[in-house]
Order: C-alpha cells, then sequence, then structure tokens
C-alpha cells in the first residue's frame, strides 16, 4: 500500500469532528499555548510550584515557556489555517539560536534575562538560559515546519532527533538519575520541557501522510501489528528493568557491572522468548496466507478457463453505471460487425433493433438498477443491418456501499431458434387455418348432401309404394339396391358429421372411467346379452378429458370386438388399464378374428374396410374416431392382433390435456 493511500491529510480540518488526530493537534497546540503563558505568569508572580513538577528539580525558563507558546501557535497555524506564517519559526530561530550559539562560545547572552530576571538557578548554571538540549531542539522544531511545507524529506528525521532527546530527558527523570549523572547537554532540560517536546514532535510525525511512522503506527498491514506487539519488549520492559536495576546500584545490592551484565542476559532472554513467540504466530499466518493464496490461485485458473469456454460460446461485455460499453469479447464483435473500437465507449443503443418498445427497456433499467438480475430475449441488429437474436442476462455488480459500479452482460445467440420457432408457429396458423377450412367444407359439403340423399330416399320409396308391382324382377333389384345405397351414403355422412364435431364446444372435465364404463354397460345391454358378449372391466383411474368422446371411443371398440367374433364363439372383451410415468394405457382386447399384421397400420384410416359389407357391415369410421379421439388427449393409439386369435387395441391418455386442443374445444 503506497504512502498516498494512507488518506492523512496534510491540513486537519478543525471541523473534521470524527478525525482523532485533528483533535489532538487542536488540544495539543492549546496546551502549548496555554501551559506556556501560565508558567510565563508563574515566572512573573514568582509562583515557583509551576516552574518545577518535582522538588528540586530543573525549572522551566521564561524564554522556553515563550518559545512553546510560539510553537502551539505554529502547530495550529500549521494544520487549521491556509496562511504559511514564517515569522514564528523565525523568532523561534532568533531566540534558540543565539542560546544554543552562547554556550558553544561561551559568552553571555541579553537574552536569558531580558523579560525576568531567574533567582532560582545558581550563578554557575547560567540563570534565566534553557538548556543546550532545549534550545537545539527548538531549532528543529522552528526548521521543521518549512521543510515540511516544500516536502522536504529530511523534515522527519528532524522530529525524530527531538524525540530521541526528549525521551532520553523524561527517562533520567523517571530512573531518578541526578544532574551529576546526566549529560550535560540534557542535564538542565526540566520534565515538563521533555513531556512537551515529546507530545509535539509526536503529533507532527504522526499527522502527515507521508511519515514511514504514520503508516506503521496507524496502518493495518502486518508491520503496524508487529510494532504494536514489540512496544512491550522496547519500552516496558527495559523501563522497568532500568529501574530495578538502577534501584539495586543504588542501594548497593548489586555492581553496576553485574547490573549491565544481567541486564543484556534478561533482555536477550525474554527478547528471544517473545520474538520467538512473535515469530511462531507469524508463521501461522503466513502458512494460512499461503493456503490462501494457493487456492485463490486454482480458483482464479478455473475462472479463467471459465472464462476462455464462455468467451468462446457466449456475448459478453461490461458498462459502467450509465450504460456504457467498457469492454467487449470477441464474440460480441463478430455478431454484432462492430470492432472492439466502435463498442467501447458506446451504449447499447448502437445494436438497437428497434423491435422493442420503450416500456421493454424501462423494466429492464428498473430490474437492474433494484440490483436485480434481468433475463429476457432482444432482438438486436448488427452494423451490417441484419438481425439476430440473444438470450440475455444482466447481472449487476456493486462496491462494498452497496452502490451499482458495472453492469455484465452475457449473451448467447438464439437466432436460429428464433427463426425455428416463427416458422413452427407460420406453420401451425396455417395448418390452423387449413384445418378451419377443411372443417368448414367438410361441414358444408355433407351438409348439403343430406337433401340430395333425402330426396332420392323419399323417391324410392314413392317408387316401391307405388310401382313395385308393375316392375319386373330386374326393376325391383335395382330399385332395391338404389334404396339401400342412399341408405348407406346417408349413414356415411351423419358419420362424417360426427367425425367432425368430435370435442368441438365441449369442456375438458375429471373423469371416473369405471363409472364411465358402468354407464356404457347399461347403454349396450341388449347387444352385450343378444349376442351373449361377456365384458370384463378391472378396476379403473379418475383421468382428465372429454367425458362424452371418450365414452365414445370405449364404445367403439367393444361393439368393434363383438361384431368381429369369431364364428361358434362367444364374444369375451377384457377391458384393463396401467399406469406409465405421467400418463395412463388402457387396454381392450377381444378373442374375435384377429387382423392381418400387413393390415394394421390400416385400421384408422377413415373410410378404410378390410371385409365386405355382407359379411360386416359399418361406416368404416369408428376407429377413425377412436384415432382422433385419443390424439385429442394428447396421446396414442395402436394394436396388437393374431390373425384367429383376437385383437388388443392400446392407447393412452396423458395426465395433462394439450392447451392447444382444449382452447380449440372452447372456441
Amino acid at each position: 500500500m503506497a504512502l498516498k493511500d494512507m488518506n492523512f491529510p496534510l491540513r486537519i480540518k478543525i471541523n473534521d469532528k470524527l478525525s482523532l488526530l485533528s483533535r489532538t493537534s487542536l488540544f495539543v497546540s492549546v496546551f502549548l499555548m496555554g501551559t506556556g503563558g501560565l508558567i510565563m505568569i508563574s515566572w512573573i508572580f514568582d509562583m515557583r510550584d509551576m516552574l518545577s513538577l518535582i522538588p528540586f528539580g530543573a525549572t522551566m525558563k521564561f524564554n522556553t515557556a515563550l518559545l512553546f507558546s510560539l510553537l502551539g501557535g505554529r502547530i495550529y497555524q500549521f494544520f487549521f489555517t491556509a496562511k504559511k506564517i514564517e515569522i514564528i519559526s523565525v523568532i523561534i530561530l532568533g531566540i534558540a539560536l543565539p542560546t544554543l550559539a552562547a554556550y558553544i562560545f561561551d559568552f553571555d547572552l541579553v537574552l536569558d534575562n531580558i523579560f525576568v530576571t531567574d533567582t532560582l538557578t545558581p550563578a554557575n548554571s547560567f540563570p534565566g538560559r534553557m538548556s543546550p538540549a532545549t534550545a537545539f531542539s527548538f531549532s528543529l522544531l522552528a526548521a521543521y515546519f518549512p521543510f515540511r511545507s516544500r516536502e522536504i524529506k529530511g523534515a522527519f528525521y528532524l522530529l525524530l532527533v527531538v524525540f530521541l532527546i526528549s525521551l532520553i530527558s523524561f527517562l533520567s527523570y523517571l530512573l531518578q538519575l541526578g544532574l551529576n549523572q546526566r549529560v550535560f547537554f540534557i542535564a538542565s532540560m526540566a520534565i515538563h520541557t521533555s513531556i512537551f517536546f515529546m507530545t509535539a514532535s509526536l503529533v507532527l510525525q504522526l499527522s502527515a501522510e507521508d511519515s514511514i511512522f504514520s503508516l506503521v503506527i496507524w496502518g493495518k498491514l502486518k508491520g503496524a501489528r508487529f510494532f504494536w506487539k514489540l512496544i512491550p519488549l522496547l519500552i516496558i520492559l527495559p523501563i522497568f528493568m532500568s529501574y530495578c536495576f538502577l534501584y539495586a546500584i543504588h542501594k548497593e545490592i548489586i555492581s553496576p557491572e553485574f547490573a549491565i551484565v544481567n541486564y543484556t542476559v534478561i533482555f536477550i532472554f525474554f527478547g528471544l522468548v517473545y520474538s520467538f513467540i512473535l515469530a511462531k504466530n507469524l508463521n501461522r499466518e503466513d502458512a494460512m496466507q499461503i493456503e490462501l493464496l494457493e487456492g485463490l490461485e486454482n480458483q482464479n485458473t478455473k475462472l479463467d478457463h471459465f472464462k476462455k469456454g464462455l468467451d468462446q460460446i457466449a456475448m459478453i461485455s461490461k458498462t459502467d453505471p450509465y450504460g456504457r460499453i467498457t469492454y467487449a469479447n470477441q464474440t460480441f464483435c463478430e455478431i454484432s460487425k462492430y470492432l472492439e473500437s466502435e463498442l467501447v465507449g458506446a451504449n447499447h443503443n448502437i445494436v438497437n433493433s428497434g423491435h422493442h418498445d420503450k416500456a421493454f427497456f424501462h423494466d429492464l433499467w428498473t430490474t437492474i438498477k433494484n440490483g436485480k438480475v434481468w433475463i429476457g430475449e432482444i432482438k438486436n441488429k448488427a452494423k451490417d443491418g441484419s438481425f439476430y437474436w440473444t438470450q440475455t442476462a444482466i447481472i449487476p455488480f456493486m462496491d462494498h456501499h452497496g452502490k451499482i459500479e458495472e453492469y455484465l452482460s452475457i449473451r448467447s445467440d438464439i437466432t436460429q431458434k428464433k427463426m425455428e420457432e416463427l416458422e413452427e408457429k407460420a406453420e401451425a396458423e396455417e395448418m390452423k387455418y387449413k384445418n378451419k377450412e377443411l372443417e368448414q367444407f367438410t361441414y358444408i359439403s355433407s351438409h348439403d348432401l343430406q337433401e340430395p340423399l333425402n330426396t332420392m330416399t323419399n323417391m324410392t320409396k314413392l317408387m316401391v309404394k307405388n310401382y313395385a308391382s308393375q316392375l319386373d324382377e330386374d326393376g325391383k333389384k335395382i330399385l332395391h339396391y338404389t334404396s339401400e345405397a342412399s341408405k348407406r351414403m346417408s349413414n356415411l355422412v351423419k358419420a362424417l358429421l360426427e367425425y367432425n364435431l368430435l370435442g368441438k364446444n365441449r369442456g375438458v372435465s375429471d373423469i371416473e372411467v369405471g363409472d364411465l364404463l358402468n354407464d356404457l354397460k347399461l347403454d349396450i345391454q341388449d347387444k352385450l346379452t343378444s349376442t351373449n358378449t361377456q365384458l370384463k372391466i378391472d378396476p379403473m383411474p379418475d383421468i382428465l378429458g372429454f367425458p362424452t368422446e371418450l365414452k365414445l371411443l370405449f364404445q367403439n371398440l367393444i361393439l368393434n370386438g363383438i361384431k368381429f367374433q369369431r364364428p361358434g364363439v362367444k364374444p369375451q372383451i377384457y377391458i384393463s388399464a396401467e399406469r406409465s410415468e405421467d400418463f395412463w394405457t388402457f387396454k381392450v382386447a377381444d378373442n374375435g378374428i384377429g387382423i392381418k399384421e400387413d393390415h394394421q397400420h390400416r385400421i384408422f384410416q377413415i373410410f378404410q374396410r378390410l371385409h365386405n359389407r355382407e359379411n360386416y357391415d359399418g361406416s368404416g369410421i369408428g376407429l377413425s374416431q377412436c384415432k382422433k379421439i385419443v390424439e385429442m388427449h394428447g396421446g396414442k393409439i395402436w394394436v396388437t392382433s393374431t390373425l384367429g386369435e383376437g385383437s388388443t387395441f392400446l392407447f393412452t391418455i396423458p395426465d395433462q390435456i394439450p392447451r392447444s386442443v382444449e382452447q380449440m374445444s372452447k372456441s
């Protein structure tokens, strides 16, 4: 992660209530100004308790308090105002550098007691003069601000030097070292002076976005976590051991040499143990990270293969939240006939065919803007003017704030399928139209045929009634044949009308097939009795269908079995049903004369007869009616037969009636 990504403002806004650094910087600047002013007042009114926080300790000089007040103002100006007031740094340097020079070149400095006279410091210790370390630290801090404004990298090292100097002074007080045990450079620095310097240098260091310390302390990476874990080892343990060993030396319990050796041994031992624990935890984290990375690599490999495969068969594109295309794969370019450079930056209006209305696209955009996936068929227009259809899925992707950042479109070319559907629809409409014409023609033809047939029948009856005595035997035969032909023709026309009306103006309903067959058995009881027919019916299911037509279906098959009985053999008919997946298979078996194998495919054709009328009467339309009734229900009918042994008619009735058939029956 780059330093610039850490999001630390160079100038912290005062109204940024959520910023901890903002509040801390404001507090430090106000504290330094206020405390510095309070200590200056204490010098003026001789309030000695404020000048040295510990008994007989070094005092914070008037000039030091003045410079801290100026430093607080400089920090406030640096962070919370837009103006660059370098005069404050100049004033600080104007006091700190001459003080430092006075120490180096050993001359009296008028500035030491220009504001107040220091009567608390011995004459041999430079009364009123701040310590060399204090003057040096102020010089570094004053130089920091112009260096920082000009983004000179060495500026942060100035703060580091100030922090180290003040830390040495603070620890000297904390470990209760006497003035004679300290280095001359920091010996006369007051404890609150060292605390102020540490605080100011830390705040300035941590408030800069390009400070390495900001990254380490405030970051979320391993280095930052490792730093915080090292604090007990690097700070708490050394301070604790130093205090203990110094106490033992002062009490003459141990010698300084022995203390140094034990300090070193203990620090190394605890350092190794603590470091081992940290290393073990880091190894565990690294192992988990390596395992995770390997899993991600494997997953990325699979995703890459998936993407390559998807690119081969699908049109892939990405758009920004406003619908502008940001990516289009090769398949998209090939089908749309556009170059990728022509698609990227445009929106999908470039392939709009004009086939869909505004409501269609309004629904599409409403769906995806609400974060939902939209799936549908879209007709598009290629660059060459040709049209193509796609099955499209548009997937919105959101950021961690729940805001849509892009859309992914996956399209499959279904042009061929769509063309086939349109052709099938056109063929179905044409067939429907032709069937309607044919039915109308059949109805009109059969209806109009009734009138001449009735005339022929009536005329034949009149001739038989009035002129039969005048005709010879040949004339009577001719008249008889004419009358019989008229009757047969009339029956055929009626059968044709009945065939045409099957399923018309009748609704689909639930049918208890057992009850339907019992009613049918009562209707044909005379026929069963007169022919000594044995009819056996197994338990029947409940189905969905056309009751009248289904009753006619069973009636035709039963009467067909009675009609084609073998001479001298009593007819036996057996009806059963068997469940098969999502339909029922019904069987109507008889012990009649049977059907030759090469004739079995002809028997369901209209007006097809396998026997002459002298032996077996009928119109030749019954089995055609059966076939039409079964197909109305969406099923199939067929026959298995052995000549001289009998036949078994089988047909299926699905659980669901075809919707087209149901709609036609109601029209």
